[in-house]
Protein backbone atom coordinates (compact mmCIF):
# COMPACT_ATOMS: atom_id res chain seq x y z
CA UNK A 1 0.00 0.00 0.00
CA UNK A 2 1.13 3.16 -1.02
CA UNK A 3 0.85 6.56 0.97
CA UNK A 4 0.91 8.71 -1.58
CA UNK A 5 -2.52 9.58 -1.48
CA UNK A 6 -3.14 9.17 1.89
CA UNK A 7 -3.52 11.69 4.79
CA UNK A 8 -0.98 11.64 8.20
CA UNK A 9 -2.82 12.93 10.70
CA UNK A 10 -0.63 14.63 13.78
CA UNK A 11 -1.99 14.67 16.95
CA UNK A 12 0.84 16.13 19.95
CA UNK A 13 -0.80 14.44 23.37
CA UNK A 14 0.89 15.08 26.72
CA UNK A 15 0.24 14.65 30.25
CA UNK A 16 -2.43 17.02 31.12
CA UNK A 17 -4.50 16.75 28.00
CA UNK A 18 -8.31 16.04 28.82
CA UNK A 19 -9.25 11.85 27.98
CA UNK A 20 -12.87 13.13 27.41
CA UNK A 21 -11.67 16.30 24.65
CA UNK A 22 -8.75 13.55 23.07
CA UNK A 23 -11.93 11.12 22.54
CA UNK A 24 -14.00 13.72 21.14
CA UNK A 25 -10.50 14.69 18.58
CA UNK A 26 -10.57 11.18 18.00
CA UNK A 27 -14.36 10.33 17.02
CA UNK A 28 -14.40 13.60 14.48
CA UNK A 29 -11.56 11.95 12.58
CA UNK A 30 -12.98 8.40 12.24
CA UNK A 31 -16.16 10.11 10.85
CA UNK A 32 -14.10 11.99 8.17
CA UNK A 33 -15.69 12.00 4.59
CA UNK A 34 -12.32 9.92 3.95
CA UNK A 35 -11.27 8.43 6.83
CA UNK A 36 -10.37 5.56 5.25
CA UNK A 37 -7.42 7.36 3.75
CA UNK A 38 -6.80 8.99 7.37
CA UNK A 39 -4.05 7.37 9.58
CA UNK A 40 -3.54 9.53 12.91
CA UNK A 41 0.00 9.44 14.10
CA UNK A 42 -0.34 10.26 17.85
CA UNK A 43 2.65 12.39 19.27
CA UNK A 44 3.29 11.53 22.80
CA UNK A 45 5.56 14.06 24.83
CA UNK A 46 6.54 11.92 27.40
CA UNK A 47 4.91 9.72 30.28
CA UNK A 48 1.29 9.97 30.51
CA UNK A 49 -1.65 8.02 32.13
CA UNK A 50 -2.35 4.69 31.44
CA UNK A 51 -6.18 6.12 30.24
CA UNK A 52 -4.66 8.49 27.54
CA UNK A 53 -2.91 5.98 25.98
CA UNK A 54 -5.80 3.57 26.01
CA UNK A 55 -7.64 6.14 24.18
CA UNK A 56 -5.36 6.82 21.50
CA UNK A 57 -4.70 3.39 21.08
CA UNK A 58 -8.36 2.96 20.54
CA UNK A 59 -8.25 4.98 17.49
CA UNK A 60 -8.79 2.84 14.18
CA UNK A 61 -6.01 3.15 12.19
CA UNK A 62 -3.25 4.87 14.06
CA UNK A 63 0.43 5.08 15.09
CA UNK A 64 1.90 5.32 18.34
CA UNK A 65 5.45 7.42 18.99
CA UNK A 66 6.60 8.08 22.55
CA UNK A 67 8.85 10.18 23.33
CA UNK A 68 10.60 9.11 26.56
CA UNK A 69 10.93 12.86 28.60
CA UNK A 70 9.07 15.72 27.95
CA UNK A 71 11.20 17.32 25.20
CA UNK A 72 8.59 20.53 24.33
CA UNK A 73 6.31 20.69 21.78
CA UNK A 74 8.21 20.99 18.72
CA UNK A 75 10.14 18.13 19.18
CA UNK A 76 7.35 16.30 20.04
CA UNK A 77 5.71 17.06 16.80
CA UNK A 78 9.10 16.28 15.03
CA UNK A 79 9.15 13.19 15.48
CA UNK A 80 5.89 13.05 13.96
CA UNK A 81 6.78 14.75 10.83
CA UNK A 82 9.95 12.29 10.26
CA UNK A 83 7.59 9.33 10.31
CA UNK A 84 5.19 10.92 7.75
CA UNK A 85 8.13 11.88 5.47
CA UNK A 86 9.79 7.98 5.84
CA UNK A 87 6.61 6.43 5.36
CA UNK A 88 6.00 8.36 2.09
CA UNK A 89 2.84 10.83 3.13
CA UNK A 90 2.52 13.35 0.82
CA UNK A 91 -0.19 14.66 2.71
CA UNK A 92 0.05 15.46 6.51
CA UNK A 93 -2.05 17.37 8.55
CA UNK A 94 -2.29 18.90 11.95
CA UNK A 95 -4.60 19.08 15.17
CA UNK A 96 -4.81 19.07 18.99
CA UNK A 97 -5.95 17.08 21.08
CA UNK A 98 -9.11 18.92 22.41
CA UNK A 99 -10.06 20.31 18.72
CA UNK A 100 -12.73 19.22 16.79
CA UNK A 101 -12.63 18.36 12.72
CA UNK A 102 -15.71 18.99 10.99
CA UNK A 103 -16.70 15.79 8.83
CA UNK A 104 -15.76 16.71 5.60
CA UNK A 105 -12.09 19.02 6.60
CA UNK A 106 -9.82 16.51 5.60
CA UNK A 107 -11.44 15.67 2.00
CA UNK A 108 -11.71 19.56 1.37
CA UNK A 109 -8.28 20.11 2.06
CA UNK A 110 -6.83 16.93 0.23
CA UNK A 111 -8.82 17.78 -2.96
CA UNK A 112 -7.45 21.33 -2.63
CA UNK A 113 -3.87 20.38 -2.54
CA UNK A 114 -4.52 17.33 -5.36
CA UNK A 115 -6.07 20.81 -7.29
CA UNK A 116 -3.09 23.22 -6.93
CA UNK A 117 -0.19 21.48 -6.75
CA UNK A 118 1.74 24.75 -6.25
CA UNK A 119 0.38 25.23 -2.83
CA UNK A 120 2.16 23.85 0.37
CA UNK A 121 0.42 24.55 3.64
CA UNK A 122 -3.47 25.02 3.28
CA UNK A 123 -5.28 26.20 6.55
CA UNK A 124 -9.28 27.46 6.73
CA UNK A 125 -12.15 28.52 8.63
CA UNK A 126 -12.17 27.84 12.58
CA UNK A 127 -15.33 28.12 14.88
CA UNK A 128 -14.88 28.66 18.23
CA UNK A 129 -16.18 25.77 21.28
CA UNK A 130 -16.41 26.71 24.54
CA UNK A 131 -15.03 23.41 27.15
CA UNK A 132 -18.45 21.71 26.83
CA UNK A 133 -18.64 21.33 23.02
CA UNK A 134 -21.22 24.05 22.73
CA UNK A 135 -20.21 26.97 19.52
CA UNK A 136 -19.61 30.04 20.80
CA UNK A 137 -20.86 31.84 17.73
CA UNK A 138 -17.47 33.20 16.67
CA UNK A 139 -15.36 32.25 13.54
CA UNK A 140 -12.17 33.38 12.62
CA UNK A 141 -11.41 33.61 8.51
CA UNK A 142 -7.84 33.98 7.45
CA UNK A 143 -6.63 35.06 3.88
CA UNK A 144 -7.55 32.90 0.84
CA UNK A 145 -4.66 33.36 -1.49
CA UNK A 146 -0.43 33.46 -0.87
CA UNK A 147 -0.05 36.93 -1.38
CA UNK A 148 -2.71 38.35 1.19
CA UNK A 149 -1.36 35.78 3.71
CA UNK A 150 2.44 37.08 3.30
CA UNK A 151 0.69 40.91 3.55
CA UNK A 152 -1.60 39.30 6.66
CA UNK A 153 1.67 37.70 8.36
CA UNK A 154 2.77 41.26 9.50
CA UNK A 155 0.33 41.29 11.90
CA UNK A 156 -1.22 38.04 13.07
CA UNK A 157 0.05 33.99 11.71
CA UNK A 158 -1.50 33.28 8.36
CA UNK A 159 -2.78 30.36 8.93
CA UNK A 160 -4.75 28.29 12.14
CA UNK A 161 -1.87 25.85 13.06
CA UNK A 162 -4.44 22.75 14.17
CA UNK A 163 -6.21 23.30 10.97
CA UNK A 164 -3.50 22.62 8.41
CA UNK A 165 -2.78 20.26 5.95
CA UNK A 166 0.89 20.28 4.63
CA UNK A 167 2.52 18.84 1.56
CA UNK A 168 5.41 17.17 1.94
CA UNK A 169 7.28 19.64 0.00
CA UNK A 170 6.86 22.04 2.65
CA UNK A 171 8.97 20.63 5.14
CA UNK A 172 11.91 19.72 2.40
CA UNK A 173 11.60 23.35 1.46
CA UNK A 174 11.81 25.13 4.93
CA UNK A 175 12.40 22.40 7.32
CA UNK A 176 11.25 21.16 10.58
CA UNK A 177 10.42 22.55 13.79
CA UNK A 178 13.04 24.25 15.31
CA UNK A 179 13.05 22.74 19.34
CA UNK A 180 15.01 25.60 20.17
CA UNK A 181 11.32 27.95 20.10
CA UNK A 182 9.47 26.62 23.33
CA UNK A 183 6.92 28.99 21.96
CA UNK A 184 5.82 30.45 18.88
CA UNK A 185 6.95 27.24 17.31
CA UNK A 186 4.50 27.43 14.54
CA UNK A 187 4.98 31.38 13.98
CA UNK A 188 8.69 30.71 13.35
CA UNK A 189 7.76 27.36 11.06
CA UNK A 190 5.86 30.06 8.89
CA UNK A 191 8.54 32.57 8.85
CA UNK A 192 11.08 30.23 7.51
CA UNK A 193 8.35 28.72 4.67
CA UNK A 194 8.14 32.45 3.35
CA UNK A 195 11.31 32.76 3.61
CA UNK A 196 12.39 29.43 1.57
CA UNK A 197 9.46 30.10 -1.08
CA UNK A 198 6.39 27.94 0.33
CA UNK A 199 3.57 29.03 -0.85
CA UNK A 200 0.14 29.52 1.69
CA UNK A 201 -3.39 29.34 1.10
CA UNK A 202 -6.91 29.28 3.49
CA UNK A 203 -10.30 27.53 2.36
CA UNK A 204 -13.30 29.81 3.12
CA UNK A 205 -15.16 26.66 4.64
CA UNK A 206 -14.89 26.06 8.84
CA UNK A 207 -12.76 22.70 8.88
CA UNK A 208 -12.30 22.85 12.69
CA UNK A 209 -14.19 23.44 15.91
CA UNK A 210 -11.39 25.30 18.49
CA UNK A 211 -12.03 24.84 21.97
CA UNK A 212 -11.51 27.67 23.83
CA UNK A 213 -11.10 26.85 27.80
CA UNK A 214 -10.15 28.88 30.93
CA UNK A 215 -6.34 27.64 30.98
CA UNK A 216 -6.33 27.65 26.76
CA UNK A 217 -4.02 30.26 26.72
CA UNK A 218 -1.51 28.85 29.35
CA UNK A 219 -1.37 25.64 27.61
CA UNK A 220 -1.03 26.82 23.77
CA UNK A 221 1.68 29.31 23.30
CA UNK A 222 1.09 31.90 21.16
CA UNK A 223 -2.40 31.63 20.56
CA UNK A 224 -2.97 35.49 20.83
CA UNK A 225 -1.18 35.18 17.41
CA UNK A 226 -3.26 32.52 15.50
CA UNK A 227 -6.98 34.60 16.49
Amino acid sequence: MTNKDNVAVLIPVYSKDVPAYLVEAIESLESQTIASKLTVIFCIDGPISNLLMDKCKTSLRHHVLQLETNCGLAENLNQGVRYALEKGYVFIARMDADDISCPSRMELQHNFLLKNPLIDILGGTISIINDIGQNQGQTVTYPKTHYECRLFFKKRDPVAHPAVMFRNSYFEKAGIYNPDYKKDQDTELWLRGFLNECKFANLEETVLKFRQTNDLFKRRSGIKKSL
